[in-house]
C-alpha cells in the first residue's frame, strides 16, 4: 500500500503541473493578444522621433485610387505628427 500512495502522489503532482502550465499559457496568450498591441500603440503615440515603415504591393487600380488629395487628407489626419509619404510605381 505505501507504493500506491506514492504513485497517486506522483499522478496528482503531474496533473497539478499540467494545470498550472495550461493556466500560464492561457494568461500569456491573453496578454500577448490583447495587452501587447495596446502597449505598442501607446508607446508609438507617445514616443517622439519614431519611424514606422509600411510597405506592400499594389496593383495599378489601387495606386490610381491614392492621389495627392488623399495624401493631403492623410497628412491632415496625422495632426501634429510629422508624416512623409513615399510612393514608387514600377
Amino acid at each position: 500500500m505505501p507504493r500506491m500512495k506514492a504513485h497517486r502522489l506522483v499522478i496528482i503532482a503531474a496533473a497539478l503541473t499540467t494545470l498550472v502550465a495550461a493556466a500560464l499559457a492561457t494568461a500569456l496568450a491573453t496578454v500577448s493578444g490583447q495587452g501587447l498591441p495596446h502597449a505598442i500603440r501607446h508607446d508609438l503615440s507617445v514616443a517622439s522621433g519614431t519611424a514606422v515603415t509600411i510597405s506592400g504591393s499594389v496593383n495599378a487600380s489601387q495606386a490610381a485610387q491614392y492621389n495627392r488629395s488623399a495624401a493631403r487628407a492623410d497628412l491632415r489626419r496625422a495632426g501634429r505628427h510629422a508624416v512623409r509619404f513615399y510612393r514608387q510605381l514600377v
